[in-house]
């Protein structure tokens, strides 16, 4: 298979013309003043845990404990609960269960449960929808999702700290907390009956926001990006209303960079970060690239990458190389630079 076949889900190159470009900007403008407008009403309760369920009532609640594994096999698999809209009227559960099988197919048991099947604690993450479930008991992180024909179950135990990116503080509401930057993971999956045994390296995030949807996804432009290295990680996360921020973990330590530029061009990205001790130069290529929604004013996807770069600081310099997964929006005016994916 060409390399251009293998983007085929992206469809056909486009060009970006003035009127898209400004009908994009005028609903970036228009969401912004939507969201800011949400904000003052809002109010909520800090957990004990980072990891717990930390709701508020809006429309634009969004919150989403994330998990993914690469395993030994060769497969890649991705599992989360997500919480959308107004958990006192019409808020849905996106229940994720994608696996990237290693001869390249994809099998995707992504569905959408009432709220009614929700319960979660406000002290730790014990979440409960339906039969799928998400829990800490830390160093220990645990879940469980299945579809009824495709399921999953993923151990985790964390080998590096939890990172937190506080919110800014014009911000009252949000969070991005990094609960395990990298673990070692068991379990296993299966599909129609047939079981196989999972083990490797994994990650577990856990996000809280205000955002409107767009078909159950985040649908504000943003980019989110984690690479898993041999004893590093590297994640990267840009959104509308939180400032950019890049973080390289080491087994024992942690580097953060805010300043951060991001170049979209064909079929990769580049990231080049400056703090104030170090550097971070990354490019990604996307091996495979899967569409999220189609909007009116940018599109969502999510794709898996090899990575390769290096991070240096006044006392040391490290390669970084590994595999990894983004989620991010096409929005023409959000990238430093950007030049239309190749067909």
């Amino acid at each position: 298979m060409g390399r251009r076949e293998m983007f085929s889900p992206v469809g056909k190159s486009r060009r970006i013309s003035r009127k898209r470009k400004i009908f994009s900007f005028l609903s970036f403008l228009a969401m912004s003043f939507t969201l800011l407008q949400a904000f003052p009403n809002q109010s909520f309760a800090s957990p004990q845990s980072a990891d717990a369920w930390t709701p508020v009532v809006s429309d634009l609640y969004y919150e989403f404990w994330y998990f993914d594994a690469s395993a030994e096999t060769g497969e890649t698999l991705i599992l989360g609960i997500a919480v959308i809209g107004n958990i006192e009227k019409d808020a849905k559960v996106r229940i994720d269960l994608i696996i990237y099988m290693a001869d390249g197919k994809m099998v995707d048991a992504t569905h959408i449960l009432p709220f009614s099947d929700f319960s979660a604690s406000k002290e730790i993450m014990d979440v409960t929808v339906g039969v799928n479930y998400a829990r800490e008991s830390p160093p220990f992180y645990e879940v469980y999702i299945s579809n009824g024909t495709v399921s999953s179950y993923l151990l985790y135990e964390a080998e590096m700290p939890t990172w937190q990116d506080f919110a800014p503080p014009w911000l009252p509401y949000g969070n991005w907390v990094v609960i395990l930057p990298r673990g070692s993971v068991s379990g296993w999956y299966s599909i129609s009956g047939q079981r196989y045994s999972v083990v490797g390296v994994g990650y577990h995030d856990h996000i809280y926001m205000m955002f409107p949807d767009i078909d159950y996804y985040q649908g504000l432009p943003s980019v989110w990006l984690r690479v898993l290295g041999e004893g590093t990680t590297v994640v990267f996360g840009r959104s509308l209303l939180k400032s950019q921020v890049l973080a390289v973990f080491f087994e024992d330590d942690v580097y953060e960079v805010s300043n951060v530029n991001v170049e979209m061009g064909n079929n990769s990205f580049r990231v080049v970060g400056f703090g104030k001790n170090s550097v971070v130069y990354l490019e990604l290529a996307f091996n495979r690239l899967d569409l999220l929604y189609i909007g009116k004013a940018w599109s969502g996807y999510k794709g898996l990458f090899s990575a390769y770069g290096i991070f240096s600081s006044k006392t040391f310099r490290s390669p970084l190389r590994g595999t990894g997964i983004a989620y991010f929006m096409d929005f023409p005016l959000y990238f430093s630079q950007r030049l239309p994916f190749s067909a």
